[in-house]
């Protein structure tokens, strides 16, 4: 049989409370803690909004007040309310309160299967993340040694600090046990080249098991970048989770599981995150960190996490390609890249906006397709396109033509005649130095001139 014994506690050292200046701000932070749904008798949910009402309003917490807010229902309650004795310390009353609640409502959540009905997981996960919580209702303490003494059990380990060092998946591009989102346009490859990435990370022995959350490709796809093939190779090692074979409710299921394990060495892919953020908006904050928090938890198990995002479309040529969405993402991210395909070069080219952790620079490769891995190749070189090529051609024409060493201004008239754009000119100019062609500043003259590499300064560089 259920009662309500604790409830008319509660409510009566709230309005008593009331009466005393002296407990004017534990009463207001008593109420703050509560909220309608706690209490299971219908009048004394009817007295507690009364209450909430009249506090608002600033107005004593008299019976006369209390009633006529509660519209003359349920004089009884509030008779019975009135008539008990109130206490001083209302902490245990809050907890069993409100951990009462939290228990209702997964008996309720619980209860739907046996009409049949969805298990409503989200909703489990609310409720115990709410008695998880409850220890938060503890009054202020000042900080005794004692207390310091049981806090510093949780303080990081300063001996296992001192050997922490950075690792990586991948020298220079991917850091282990961290967070990496990989932004592209669609269709850039960033699953084949994140495929090649975690072939090679198998490989080199930097990762030993993988689960591949895949909300994005076809089945087609995957078949025709011989993912399949990959994934059969390591199949003691990769689990990838398709749409096809499981829902948005299942992988919650399977990541709630993984949230328990220890996951060091372990790689956790999202591909790619807008799937995974169950109908919410990539745009707010508050909907992209409830995604980010999982995948910072996973990391704090010991994950290495990479999430696979889009790009914005640009509006104009010259504007640089940026993700997609609420500024969370990159916030809750340790290492962040836009990812670019030069089909001139046939050149994967990962570019870092964001790096917190290691030696993360420019990085280009080559897609193998035969051995599914990238090789790296020079990122200057692997970024030139065909209209690079083309004037750099023309300004090497120019310059060998020329009775004397061209000056910026005669190289850019030049060129420009040639019906070249004068910032792709000074681009193909900047970034040619000291690759195709040396730049000398002659303070004398206030000029500036350019000269051809020499094969002996080319082998140098080479070298080096």
């Amino acid at each position: 049989m259920q009662h309500y014994s604790i409830e008319p506690v509660i409510l009566a050292s709230i309005i008593h409370n009331n009466e005393d200046i002296n407990k004017l701000n534990q009463n207001q932070k008593d109420l703050d803690e509560l909220n309608v749904g706690d209490f299971t008798s219908p009048g004394n949910r009817e007295i507690f909004k009364a209450l909430v009402i009249l506090n608002a309003e600033d107005k004593p917490f008299d019976e006369s007040f209390i009633f006529r807010k509660m519209r003359g229902r349920y004089e009884l309650e509030l008779l019975e309310v009135l008539a008990t004795t109130p206490i001083n310390n209302l902490y245990p009353y809050i907890v069993q309160i409100k951990r009462d609640a939290h228990n209702r409502e997964l008996i309720k959540a619980i209860e739907k299967l046996k009409d049949g009905s969805e298990l409503d997981l989200e909703a489990i996960d609310h409720e115990i993340q709410g008695l998880q919580n409850l220890n938060d209702l503890k009054q202020k303490k000042s900080i005794t040694q004692s207390m310091f003494d049981w806090f510093s059990k949780f303080s990081v380990n300063l001996s296992e600090l001192a050997k922490s060092k950075v690792e990586y998946l991948i020298d220079g591009l991917i850091v282990k046990s961290d967070l990496t989102m990989i932004a592209g346009k669609p269709g850039v490859g960033k699953t084949l080249s994140l495929v090649a990435i975690i072939n090679m990370a198998l490989h080199a022995g930097t990762i030993k098991t993988v689960f591949y959350f895949d909300m994005d490709n076809s089945l087609v796809t995957l078949k025709d970048r011989n993912t399949d093939k990959v994934i059969e190779q390591w199949s003691g090692q990769w689990l990838h989770f398709h749409s096809s074979q499981v829902s948005g409710s299942e992988v919650k299921v399977l990541l709630r599981k993984l949230l328990q394990c220890d996951l060091s060495d372990c790689l956790v892919v999202f591909d790619s995150a807008k799937n995974f953020m169950n109908g919410k908006d990539r745009d707010k904050n508050r909907d992209v960190t409830e995604l980010t928090d999982v995948f910072q938890r996973l990391r704090g198990q010991g994950a290495t996490i990479i999430y696979l995002h889009h790009t914005r479309k640009p509006q104009h040529e010259m504007q640089e390609l940026v993700y997609s969405g609420s500024s969370a993402w990159e916030e809750a991210t340790s290492t962040a890249f836009i990812l670019k395909n030069n089909s001139y070069k046939k050149t994967f080219l990962f570019e870092p906006f964001k790096v917190r952790t290691g030696n993360i620079t420019n990085k280009a490769y080559k897609y193998d397709a035969i051995n599914v891995v990238l090789h790296e190749v020079d990122f200057e070189e692997a970024s030139e396109d065909e209209m690079f090529n083309r004037i750099r051609e023309a300004v090497i024409d120019v310059i060998k033509i020329a009775a004397t060493p061209p000056t910026y201004t005669v190289l850019m008239k030049s060129l420009t005649e040639l019906q070249f754009a004068k910032n792709r000119i000074n681009e193909v100019l900047q970034n040619g130095k000291g690759r195709y062609w040396d730049v000398v500043n002659e303070k004398q003259n206030n000029k500036t001139i350019y000269s051809l590499w020499t094969s002996k300064q080319n082998a140098d560089k080479k070298d080096k």
